[in-house]
């Protein structure tokens, strides 16, 4: 006999809502079609949620600290620069393949919060990157990189950030094998020329 897995009702609703947030968009999913989706009454589903926006506020967040916090321990670790750029894109691909429906709705709907709100997203997002930033610094520091700007460091986080879009943890191309290929391309521009 199988045993049926308990989901808390919270879980359920952050689940639920970025189903809905990804494929709906923000604006078009109302609350009740939440809380249907959830099979929570409206007033259930506002015992465990302040609003809407929250809601969304939190799926934006969760999905970035997340990996700001896998990516400090990363930082911290003992590994060479290279060694931390290769696990740094390990866990971001990762992260974004399996959470696909998350990174949709934190990169493409969290412009529609508030814009306090949308500020401590993109400042948690901006300290992510630092760590991009920190590790690249300490290849630079070490003689095995070249420094990059601001700018182009963006455009390697661009690179992997829109996998979410494509990238399918159970596809013929693991993320981790994407993610190596990837840095293997970013080594060759990040070595110094002699």
């Amino acid at each position: 006999m199988a045993t049926a897995t308990y989901e808390p009702s919270k879980a359920r609703i952050m689940r639920c809502a970025t189903e809905l947030f990804a494929r709906q968009g923000y604006h078009a999913t109302s609350v009740r079609e939440i809380g249907d989706a959830a099979g929570l009454g409206r007033g259930a589903l506002y015992h465990h949620i302040k609003s809407k926006e929250q809601l969304l506020y939190e799926i934006s967040m969760s999905i970035v600290i997340d990996m700001l916090d896998q990516a400090r321990v990363t930082l911290e670790s003992e590994l060479s620069p290279e060694g931390k750029l290769r696990a740094l894109a390990r866990d971001l691909l990762r992260n974004l393949a399996e959470n696909r429906s998350g990174w949709r709705v934190s990169v493409s709907q969290a412009q529609a919060l508030s814009p306090d709100l949308r500020d401590e997203v993109y400042r948690t997002r901006d300290s992510y990157e630092e760590v991009w930033a920190g590790v690249i610094a300490e290849g630079v520091a070490a003689g095995t990189f070249e420094p990059v700007s601001p700018l182009i460091l963006r455009g390697i986080l661009g690179l992997f950030n829109t996998t979410f879009l494509w990238l399918d943890p159970s596809g013929p191309t693991p993320p981790d094998h994407v993610a190596d290929i990837y840095v293997d391309m970013l080594l060759d521009g990040l070595r110094p020329r002699s």
